[in-house]
């Protein structure tokens, strides 16, 4: 799954998961402006953009880390460890938040303190595999769906997709 973000000035990210890099890209032209690698992140998956900062908040699944980078340069300004088979990430830019589902069960709750620092506050316990995330800005609500799965299997059982919702501390 590649994700993509603009970032309000022309520019598009582009996670590019099997080369474990981040396109940019000019929407004038429609070419690629950079190409940063994302290491140690392997295998990006989620994205998300704190304009203010200029800050990408990529999600590895790979090394299990969500990688912070400096829109602008592309450089990798530190790496948070997060669950497995992570997914989606979400920034809240009231409260300084980010926002990580993980397939294991977890999702992890990030406070940027800074523009450069991070600090995991909370790891919340969710049902397995809700790895599909969404955010109530207003409400501040997290919502999580899955269906449950033959024990074992990766069998779906039929009739059983729900929605989780979840209020941060």
């Amino acid at each position: 799954m590649t994700l993509i973000r603009k970032n309000g000035k022309g520019l598009v990210y582009n996670n590019i998961e099997d080369l474990s890099v981040m396109k940019v890209i000019d929407t004038k032209t429609w070419k690629v402006k950079a190409s940063w690698p994302l290491a140690p992140c392997g295998q990006p998956t989620g994205l998300a953009l704190d304009p203010v900062n200029h800050r990408l908040f990529t999600v590895c699944r790979a090394n299990k880390g969500l990688s912070v980078l400096d829109a602008e340069t592309g450089k990798v300004i530190t790496t948070v460890p997060i669950g497995a088979g992570v997914d989606a990430v979400i920034y809240d830019a009231v409260n300084k938040l980010v926002f990580v589902s993980n397939a294991d069960a977890t999702a992890t709750i990030i406070r940027q303190e800074s523009a450069d620092k991070y600090a995991v506050v909370q790891t919340l316990t969710i049902v397995p595999r809700a790895k599909t995330m969404a955010f109530d800005r207003k409400t501040r609500k997290i919502y999580f769906s899955a269906p449950e799965f033959q024990p074992g299997t990766r069998n779906i059982l039929p009739g059983t997709f729900a929605v989780w919702v979840y209020k941060p501390e």
